[in-house]
């Protein structure tokens, strides 16, 4: 079973081409895997919830789309966007949409709420990469554009207070914000090393750094000259 080819011909034109305008942590390769991830848990899920695969492939892709609004609240944009796409009344009803768009809001793991629908926790999922490397270096892009300012350690210091913030317990200051809907052996591996992470700040610099100097196509002048 596939998407209707229409609705994915009008999304690939007019949708998905808007991501390359993002950062990296946002691209098309990054929306792309969101849809393959949430196009992996429709079969999985599919029998037992009777699911619409239209309605999965459009919230997979329209996720962040609110990007091309403003990176704060771009979950709420992406809202608001499928809201007034009228376009998408071809072949979705009123009550798809809303759900739709509701999905896109809820998948943020920063506004910290269970998604109402089972749409919603599929794409919350799907959104994170279960690939620690990926995750890692998502952290460090966001970091390298965001925080200029900062030294090559500083950077790494910031990039371990979100991994604390999203994956540690209280009893180090974190809130525990990434949360698994649907539990598989690859998503529980990955919380666990990221949970070891938070909690061991050498060892997750030591990893960073490997990954820094393995990774070519992340060019970092600051950090070739530390270890050269």
């Amino acid at each position: 079973m596939k998407p209707n080819s229409e609705l994915r011909n009008y999304i690939e034109k007019n949708i998905i081409q808007k991501y390359q305008y993002f950062d990296k942590g946002h691209d098309i390769n990054h929306v792309q895997a969101v849809i393959f991830r949430s196009l992996k848990y429709f079969k999985k899920l599919n029998k037992k919830y009777s699911l619409n695969i239209n309605m999965v492939y459009t919230i997979a892709a329209y996720h962040d789309y609110g990007m091309i609004i403003s990176r704060e609240r771009h979950s709420y944009h992406s809202k608001q966007l499928v809201l007034h796409d009228e376009n998408l009344k071809k072949w979705f009803k009123e009550d798809e949409i809303k759900t739709i768009a509701e999905a896109c809001e809820e998948h943020s793991t920063s506004i910290n709420v269970v998604p109402k629908t089972i749409y919603g926790k599929i794409v919350a999922d799907a959104d994170k990469d279960t690939n620690i490397n990926i995750g890692i270096m998502r952290g460090w892009q966001f970091a390298y554009k965001n925080f200029p300012n900062l030294s090559f350690d500083e950077k790494i210091l910031e990039i371990h207070k979100e991994i604390v913030k999203r994956f540690g317990d209280e009893n180090i200051g974190g809130e525990n914000l990434v949360k698994y809907y649907i539990l598989d052996k690859k998503n529980k591996r990955f919380i666990k090393k990221m949970v070891y992470y938070a909690n061991n700040k050498e060892a997750f610099e030591v990893k960073i750094k490997k990954l820094l100097k393995k990774e070519k196509f992340y060019k970092n002048v600051e950090y070739k000259t530390r270890t050269n």
